[in-house]
């Protein structure tokens, strides 16, 4: 597997787990690759903890750069997410 670098953001290998409610659903400013890109959630789950960490939204990893409140964090999308903008369940 090719490494993927997106404005200094790398494609990781570590596993992925989604600890929200299986309801809670992802939101995103646009799916292509590139950075302050807004990733919102259908409820309050963020904490400024996922910064610097990564989230997979259907298949794509988007690294965490910065947390606006509990609904809203930026991030830089390493790959064009393949669903669109959402709202995502698979995340």
């Amino acid at each position: 597997d090719e490494d993927v670098v997106v404005s200094g953001a790398y494609k990781t290998h570590a596993p992925f787990y989604k600890y929200a409610d299986a309801s809670v659903t992802v939101t995103l400013s646009t799916a292509s690759t590139g950075t302050g890109r807004t990733i919102t959630a259908s409820t309050g789950i963020w904490t400024s903890d996922y910064v610097n960490h990564y989230i997979k939204v259907d298949g794509s990893q988007i690294k965490i750069t910065a947390y606006n409140s509990p609904t809203e964090l930026v991030g830089t999308i390493i790959e064009t997410v393949s669903g669109g903008v959402g709202p995502h369940a698979n995340w």
